[in-house]
């Protein structure tokens, strides 16, 4: 008999072949040897033996399951085909969903775990939510998802990149994901949007920004963030983004406790990584916990930090608040340290604006020059891909912390070394 804790750790295990475990009266797990689980419901018709796929775990529960297979079991003593009932069934339950219905209810799925971290009402769940009702729900809204095709939405779509491109992409990349989640989930049955992209479809096109910052660029950030009015708390936040290469959220709502000073290990949980991926089937997948080493430097870095937040949960905490440091804040930050050094420095080209992801891809680089690709990986928290992450689950730890600790002495020599942006400056 099946018992979710048995799924549970069945659940995307390795095997060497496929399985099927029994539960109760035609109800069966199928066990994939890719640690894919699904219900299926077996029976006999007109002599032969028949199988239905009833739904996916955990999307369905085993309660859920057997309440599908007695109803099967009760079409089958009236003589109703359960396969055909199932698939009536599906299309009458299916056509019921709106455009907005499917939207709001993908919404709530995809972002069920920003709880967590900030507001619901604020943030990119906000930011979503408020182009498809300012811009979609009024004109589709009412429209049956399954009804809908690529026509209607390119022709709305269109119609909103002319005034806004990154909202009509935004709602595009949007609707794609929801489309892939319930589909794969049953609640719908078309995909209007498959295949289409933002620079065919809308002429949008996004430039990969190439940005990384030179030794002397680099001597100009330090020393001019450090002589700015910025809090000393984001002054820490920048020189560790730049030490460490992470995200900027990994380290903005980075709490106490995702620290350990004893095993000098710093965690960042899964709910701070560059979070979901959609699967080709729909699932959301999770960039797992990414740890990375904590070096003597960096440990005091962080110990001053979490002093000046006054034992608030979050380590960067706005000014005289205990919530964390926005994105938002963050931006004029770079934007503001930019008009710095252009106005107090005599430099023979004026100084390009920087973001903070330049900051991660100037320590990619260096990376490049000195540390093996596995490592350079694990320390941007990036995930191995095909066979490597089928195999390799090393954690890097001590090789992360031999390039970190290279990195950090070459940066201390860069931000003390005023010849390095000589040749920079107006003789």
């Amino acid at each position: 008999m099946l018992t979710a804790r048995f799924l549970d750790v069945n659940l995307n295990k390795l095997y060497n072949k496929d399985r099927l475990v029994a539960h109760r009266v035609g109800l069966y797990a199928r066990i994939r040897k890719t640690g894919a689980i699904s219900f299926v419901y077996r029976y006999v018709w007109n002599d032969k033996q028949k199988t239905i796929t009833i739904g996916k775990y955990p999307a369905l529960s085993i309660k859920d399951a057997a309440e599908i297979v007695a109803e099967h079991n009760n079409n089958l003593e009236k003589d109703i085909e359960p396969g055909n009932a199932a698939r009536v069934k599906k299309l009458e339950v299916i056509s019921e969903l709106t455009i907005e219905q499917a939207i709001r209810k993908w919404h709530a799925y995809h972002f069920r775990n920003h709880k967590k971290l900030l507001d619901p009402s604020r943030g990119q769940p906000r930011t979503v939510m408020a182009a498809y009702e300012n811009h979609i729900f009024p004109k589709l809204g009412k429209i049956l998802w399954d009804s809908s095709d690529r026509r209607i939405w390119s022709e709305q779509l269109l119609r909103v990149a002319e005034t806004a491109p990154f909202v009509a992409s935004l709602i595009l990349t949007a609707a794609k994901q929801a489309s892939e989640h319930l589909h794969y989930t049953g609640f719908i049955t078309v995909k209007p949007l498959e295949g289409v992209t933002a620079s065919r479809a809308l002429g949008i096109k996004k430039n990969k920004r190439k940005r990384v910052l030179e030794d002397w660029e680099i001597n100009l950030v330090w020393k001019h963030l450090n002589l700015s009015r910025v809090s000393e708390k984001t002054k820490i936040l920048f020189q560790l983004c730049l030490i460490y290469g992470c995200r900027t959220m990994e380290l903005r709502l980075a709490e106490r406790d995702h620290f350990d000073f004893k095993k000098m290990i710093w965690t960042v949980p899964e709910e701070l990584t560059k979070v979901e991926a959609l699967t080709k089937d729909g699932v959301i997948s999770h960039i797992p916990n990414i740890r990375r080493p904590i070096l003597d430097e960096t440990a005091a870095m962080i110990k001053r930090a979490m002093m000046l937040s006054n034992g608030a949960r979050y380590v960067f905490t706005q000014e005289k608040t205990d919530k964390p440091v926005g994105g938002t804040a963050m931006l004029k930050v770079s934007s503001d340290i930019t008009n710095r050094i252009n106005k107090h420095e005599l430099l023979t080209k004026p100084f390009k604006h920087w973001t903070k992801h330049d900051l991660r891809r100037t320590l990619r680089t260096n990376m490049s020059r000195i540390a093996p690709q596995a490592v350079a990986e694990k320390m941007m928290g990036h995930v191995f891909k095909d066979v490597q992450g089928t195999y390799d689950h090393h954690d890097y730890l001590d090789e992360m912390k031999e390039y970190y600790q290279i990195w950090y002495n070459k940066l201390m020599k860069i931000v003390n070394d005023s010849d390095v942006i000589a040749f920079q400056k107006v003789e």
